[in-house]
């Protein structure tokens, strides 16, 4: 809906939002999978105001647990503002090489 809203159907090689277009894909993909599961999750994203980021929180089992998401091979930079504010927190990389077992595996409770 949105590539015809803005008339780009580009490859993604030659696409400047690739990675917002993988965001929430695997956003939407991931909510839909916790919400036909019935898991309780509520979901907020995370940034200080220096620009440090977290793309997806999930609120699951009185515990945050953090996701970060590139479109390429790229590094997630250390969470540790986050880590410091929730010491039991989790944090993870979501990229091409894992998504399918992010997207396929509702948590366990």
């Amino acid at each position: 809906m949105r590539n015809a809203l803005v008339n780009n159907f580009d490859p993604l090689q030659r696409r400047a939002d690739v990675g917002a277009l993988w965001e929430n894909y695997v956003i939407a993909e991931r909510r839909k999978l916790l919400s036909y599961r019935k898991t309780a999750v509520n979901f907020h994203f995370w940034r200080t105001h220096t620009g440090a980021e977290l793309d997806l929180i999930e609120h699951r089992g009185g515990e945050p647990h953090g996701y970060e998401f590139k479109w390429g091979k790229g590094t997630m930079r250390p969470a540790t503002t986050f880590l410091d504010s929730y010491p039991h927190a989790t944090t993870a990389l979501i990229n091409q090489t894992n998504y399918s077992a992010f997207l396929t595996s509702a948590p366990d409770e």
